[in-house]
């Protein structure tokens, strides 16, 4: 909060390598420095922090300061009724991580009513501090009995893998080697403390938190200049566009949100223009032509998804029994999700609009500029995704044009994939493929925002995120009939969402993708053979600093300037915990 007397937590934010101090995996005995990420120290309570600490704060609960340490209190026993602060760390599984508490029990009910809780993505643990024991409620046979309650104590506890360790003011308490085999809930990454259940209460006087992350090597593609597009305190900017005009200015245009919400779009939004192949930006009015819409008597078409579409909050019960997904924007009011439409405006001004049909109640959306494509010989394409029915995953569409858009077809490009039936882009590529292969349990995988572009043999490729988005890799589909009918959808090695496709000057295609693991950050891999294949091995890593929800980085979008070097622009957040806009000059390397 800009002004606050006091800062409650203290950032090491810049990028540590594992390599650097310690082994990644190394147990972390007490004995052994640690380059702690952040230390929280109570002069004030942590969701006032800069960055804010998550917060979950319930009813029947509270927090008070209270001689240099913070006292929790959950007495509630109902639905929500806890006190919880957490911080996505982003903790790489195959790296380790490690988390330090000192505080004093008073009393605990029951499983997570006074807990810290560490969870890497892959896999979490919860230890639960009883007055006479500490227990991890996830993995019962993980227990340690002492007195809680007596004074402060330090506990701290590793994990890397399915392996973890809890010290307790310096002993080697719990040694779990495979130990650590509870699934991550829906892929969480973070560390957090407090009361963290409905049903069970809690009181506990935390003196200090601190964690540190291990993250894995990385090196930035070279000679890269990083710029800062629009970054403002108090705005959430994000989403941003991007276009080269005839004359080689840039130009970005963005949402400029006052609340962090993908939703909401309250704030408005901004554009900015920069006449030095993006090195410096200011604000401007002006927009650039855009080619796309261009039909050949002089008008223009376009088709999209409605998107989310706000009504009044006393209508969400209705469309939620039509089928349809709703969701709440801010008080009184709720968006839902619908069809997709057309618009066509003639030379002489009339505008005309209508819906594309499209599968009853099915709920749609689009993307950005990289789900949009004209094709050489005028095939207009514009990809969109969303479910059928409400409790199945997204399936990627396409609207289609080929009569210059005086009509328009929705077709499919992906529908969701049964797991078993799902097939690698390149086999071989694999094994050098990082981390794991997750893939869900219950149900067939789906396909969501799609970027698509014409490569060099005339071919449309779509490279499309995955639903659920936890399985990390994208996925490709191929047209060779103007995007009419596609191949089955096949995981490349590239892992990243969403993507951007952009057809280089040299012919190769550029694929760049938002990176959301440790290091989190922005990525990028060609392809030099129209996207048969695409080099992982020679990934280019443009950031790799990126801090805070891992939700909130990425949709990149690069263009190529007129001397071969390109220029990526994306939004981004670091350890400030300011979402801004911000891009990468550079050059893929060899």
């Amino acid at each position: 909060m800009p002004g606050t007397a006091h800062k409650l937590l203290t950032y090491a934010v810049a990028l540590f390598f594992a390599s650097s101090v310690l082994h990644a995996g190394e147990p972390l005995s007490p004995d052994r420095t640690v380059p702690w990420d952040a230390t929280y120290e109570p002069t004030g309570l942590p969701e006032q922090a800069t960055p804010p600490w998550h917060a979950s704060l319930g009813a029947n609960t509270d927090a008070s300061l209270t001689e240099g340490a913070l006292r929790v209190v959950d007495r509630g026993t109902q639905d929500r009724e806890l006190r919880f602060y957490s911080w996505p760390w982003q903790a790489s599984p195959r790296e380790g991580a490690v988390a330090e508490v000192c505080l004093k029990v008073v009393s605990c009910s029951g499983p997570a009513g006074v807990l810290l809780l560490v969870a890497d993505g892959r896999r979490e643990l919860g230890l639960t501090f009883y007055p006479d024991r500490v227990e991890a409620h996830n993995v019962p046979e993980i227990a340690y009995r002492m007195d809680t309650s007596d004074d402060f104590h330090v506990y701290r506890v590793w994990l890397c893998r399915d392996d973890l360790k809890l010290w307790v003011d310096g002993k080697l308490a719990v040694e779990g080697a495979g130990k650590l085999t509870w699934e991550a809930h829906r892929g969480r990454n973070l560390v957090g403390f407090g009361s963290c259940s409905s049903a069970a209460t809690g009181e506990a006087v935390w003196k200090q938190v601190r964690y540190h992350a291990y993250k894995p090597e990385v090196h930035l593609v070279p000679d890269a200049k990083q710029v800062i597009v629009y970054k403002q305190p108090e705005v959430y900017a994000c989403f941003p566009s991007f276009a080269k005009a005839e004359d080689g200015a840039l130009y970005s245009g963005f949402g400029t949100r006052t609340r962090r919400s993908h939703i909401d779009p309250t704030g408005g939004s901004a554009r900015m223009k920069s006449t030095d192949a993006g090195l410096t930006w200011s604000e401007t009015k002006e927009s650039p032509a855009n080619p796309i819409p261009q039909r050949k008597d002089g008008g223009t078409a376009s088709a999209a998804a409605y998107g989310w579409r706000e009504v009044a909050a006393d209508q969400a019960t209705g469309l939620e029994e039509k089928g349809y997904v709703v969701r709440p924007v801010r008080e009184g009011v709720v968006a839902y999700l619908s069809g997709a439409y057309a618009v066509k405006q003639l030379p002489g001004g009339e505008k005309q609009k209508w819906e594309v049909a499209c599968p009853p109640h099915a709920s749609l959306m689009g993307y950005n500029q990289s789900s949009v494509l004209k094709t050489e010989n005028g095939i207009r394409l514009t990809a969109i995704y969303g479910r059928e029915t409400r409790d199945e995953p997204s399936t990627s569409w396409v609207l289609r044009s080929d009569d210059d858009g005086d009509s328009w077809q929705l077709l499919p490009i992906a529908r969701p994939v049964a797991v078993d039936k799902l097939q690698p882009l390149q086999p071989e590529a694999e094994a050098e493929a990082l981390g794991d292969v997750w893939l869900p349990e219950d149900g067939p995988l789906g396909f969501s925002e799609t970027a698509i572009a014409e490569a060099g043999d005339g071919s449309i490729v779509a490279m499309l995120r995955p639903d659920p988005d936890r399985h990390g890799y994208l996925y490709q589909c191929r047209s060779k009939d103007g995007g009419k009918t596609w191949d089955t959808p096949k995981r490349t090695p590239m892992w990243g969402y969403p993507a951007n496709l952009l057809l280089l000057r040299d012919g190769s295609l550029l694929c760049t993708y938002g990176y959301r693991r440790a290091p989190m950050g922005i990525r990028a891999c060609v392809s030099r053979d129209n996207g048969r294949t695409w080099d992982s091995a020679h990934e280019s890593v443009l950031r790799a600093d990126g801090q805070g929800n891992g939700g909130d980085l990425g949709y990149p979008l690069t263009q190529q300037l007129a001397d071969g070097r390109l220029v990526t622009v994306y939004y981004f957040t670091v350890g400030d915990g300011v979402t801004h806009i911000a891009a990468t000059h550079w050059t893929v390397p060899g």
